[in-house]
């Protein structure tokens, strides 16, 4: 087991800290094959003990308990028109089951208008509890983690869309079989580059990986997500990715994202940028998988899309 998941009251590991008065030491699992500590990661107390209360829902995966997930996707005002259709694709493939919508900057109207969706829950995403960081830039999507986190509590297992995601088929066959096969993780697509390519230098400080094998592992899209609250997820991956999204250290190590790629080397050369929560939680599967993404992927199987745009595939279903 990684260092520091449960024991949060280890005197070794609480440090002087108004506000962040406590901190842990990411250990790499075996299959990383590296010994390197990394760097102290920090957060307030209350909130190591509100992460850590995950343990206390912990699922036995199988063929049962993996159709018992929900949905969930947060938006802005200024990509709510994008979300509609994924919300509106979810209604359609999977008929009656919960959408969770959580509120990261709507406005009034498009508040009553959510409230208004079939089988949808309209939640609001309090920032006030979290640092700064997490509403200062919002495409960081360091809040992402503490919703997933929040959903687990209720649900077990949760399907996260970004708005920009579209459920195109309910044949999750291919889905839950790779489910079952590697703990509880799954990634739907995959991007054109390595994670060594679009991951600062910084955050292998607090998040220690072999770099060398980072470039031969194609980095893999963080804007849907299937996760179910197991023991193994937890200790290797929710607990990390949620502990550096709450250190801006290690989850916002340069404000700028504006990769440039070169165009023969895109696995071996760094394109000065990073990919914030998607490059955090590539780097601890990577190292969980023995940088085999392949386990936790099913990238070939076509179950989701992405559109960056407003689209109307669907018609969204109300009272």
């Amino acid at each position: 087991m990684s260092e520091g998941v449960l024991d949060i009251n280890d005197a070794g590991r609480v440090e002087e800290d108004e506000r962040f008065n406590i901190s842990f030491r990411y250990k790499p699992p075996p299959n990383a094959d590296i010994d390197t500590l990394g760097k102290r990661l920090k957060m307030p107390e209350e909130v190591a003990k509100e992460t850590a209360d995950l343990t206390n829902f912990f699922i036995e995966l199988d063929a049962e308990s993996v159709e018992k997930f929900v949905f969930a996707t947060a938006a802005s005002e200024n990509h709510f028109n994008e979300s509609k259709d994924g919300v509106a694709s979810a209604q359609f493939h999977f008929p009656g089951k919960s959408i969770f919508y959580y509120d990261i900057g709507l406005t009034a109207d498009q508040i009553e208008e959510v409230k208004k969706w079939k089988f949808v829950e309209y939640r609001l995403f309090d920032f006030s509890k979290y640092p700064e960081h997490f509403n200062l830039n919002l495409r960081m999507c360091s809040w992402k983690p503490y919703i997933i986190r929040d959903v687990l509590k209720e649900t077990g297992g949760v399907l996260w869309m970004d708005a920009s995601i579209r459920v195109r088929s309910s044949n999750f066959t291919s889905v839950f079989a790779q489910i079952l096969d590697n703990d509880g993780f799954l990634f739907f697509k995959t991007t054109g580059h390595s994670n060594y390519a679009a991951t600062h230098s910084d955050t292998y400080e607090f998040l220690p990986t072999r770099q060398n094998k980072q470039k031969r592992v194609f980095m893999h899209c963080a804007g849907v997500l299937l996760i179910y609250n197991t023991r193994e997820i937890f200790d290797n991956v929710l607990w990390w990715w949620l502990l550096c999204s709450y250190d801006v250290r290690c989850s916002m190590p340069m404000p700028k994202n504006m990769c440039k790629f070169a165009k023969s080397r895109r696995m071996e050369t760094y394109a000065r940028c990073h990919k914030y929560d998607q490059s955090t939680i590539n780097i601890l599967l990577s190292n969980y998988h023995g940088y085999n993404l392949s386990r936790c992927s099913v990238i070939d199987y076509d179950v989701v899309t992405i559109e960056r745009w407003p689209t109307t595939y669907y018609d969204i279903q109300t009272f």
